[in-house]
């Protein structure tokens, strides 16, 4: 029984760094393409929205995006994988444990 559980061990251990990683690259990977689109959109927008729109309220605007980007997508979206993850494993004991 030690080995069984010393080999589900070291694969959890295994799952873990991997997600970590992957939601890690990921998050990154999607941060910079979010930046790019808002910088683009900001430098190709209209004389027209800075005239009218204060310097301040923009700033202030792209950091909370940029914060939300950068700190909590990533965040959520692992929270969501797990908790499908745990789904699927509960409906997948649930259809096997019934009798039919």
């Amino acid at each position: 029984y030690l080995e069984v559980y010393g080999l589900l061990g070291l694969g959890q251990i295994l799952a873990v760094v991997t997600s970590n990683l992957t939601m890690a690259l990921g998050g990154i990977t999607a941060a910079v393409r979010i930046h790019i689109i808002l910088l683009s959109k900001i430098l190709h927008a209209p004389v027209q929205f800075f005239d009218i729109t204060p310097v301040g309220r923009i700033l202030s605007r792209v950091g909370r995006d940029i914060d939300v980007v950068d700190n909590r997508l990533a965040e959520i979206f692992k929270q969501f994988v797990g908790n499908l993850i745990s789904v699927i494993g509960t409906l997948t004991v649930i259809s096997y444990t019934t009798p039919t």
